[in-house]
């Protein structure tokens, strides 16, 4: 699952850098999705000039994070720069591109790494992309998933991401009916049957993957809920 979550993306809470990073309109999310026991809980991000502690939750979205404007490298380690000295070039690494504002970051295993076991990578969350309401659900499993949102249908083929529009209006329950086709050919089985609260103020990310253990695909989802900041 680690290896398809790296090619399907494919597409306050920090210690002080050497100065103070100015206020920025970017900001990301953090989530360590199938993280293994032993992994660690928190890191040090770099953006090349500055660097900050940053979490890396395994059962919700970390805290907002800012980060400076401009097209970035950023970097991850276990321990923080030294002050004086150049940051160093090695860890885990994704570019930001300039034009990518708001974003979350998910993070992988990568136990073939030295220094620092992750990996990173980058996903659109802007509101023109990913509005409120909505659900981003990503099939990391080998097989269609199907399925019942509400008033939203959900078809998706494998290893495969799709935005789904709001499942009702308000701030009100919804039935929710999602199964897997394990052979083409085959009828579909059941992932799970029941009701899910809709927030239509907050978005939903959602995740179908096929834990090593076990046959049936699971599903994990993390809700993005933000507070507008107020008018000046």
């Amino acid at each position: 699952m680690r290896h398809t979550l790296i090619l399907l993306l494919t597409a306050a809470c920090g210690a002080s850098a050497f100065a103070d990073a100015p206020k920025s309109a970017r900001t990301c999310r953090i989530l360590f999705l199938d993280a293994p026991h032993d992994a660690p809980r928190s890191v040090y991000l770099s953006d090349g000039s500055t660097f900050q502690r940053v979490d890396l939750p395994r059962m919700n979205l970390s805290d907002i994070y800012q980060l400076p404007p401009g097209k970035l490298a950023l970097r991850m380690f276990s321990k923080p720069p030294v002050e004086g000295e150049p940051l160093p070039t090695d860890g885990p690494m994704v570019t930001v591109g300039e034009s990518l504002n708001d974003f979350y970051l998910l993070v992988s295993s990568n136990p073939a790494a030295k220094d620092i076991p992750l990996r990173m990578q980058t996903v659109n969350a802007s509101s023109a992309n990913f509005r409120k309401g909505q659900m981003l659900w990503f099939n990391l499993s080998p097989y269609q998933v199907i399925g019942k949102l509400g008033s939203q249908s959900l078809n998706m083929k494998p290893n495969s991401r799709t935005v789904v529009d709001a499942p009702m209006s308000g701030f009100e329950e919804y039935p929710v009916r999602i199964g897997y086709l394990p052979e083409s050919g085959k009828r579909a089985e059941p992932i799970c049957s029941t009701v899910w609260q809709h927030d239509a103020d907050a978005r939903s990310i959602v995740f179908v993957i096929n834990p090593p253990s076990g046959r049936i695909p699971q599903i994990r989802g993390f809700i993005d809920s933000r507070t507008e900041p107020k008018p000046q």
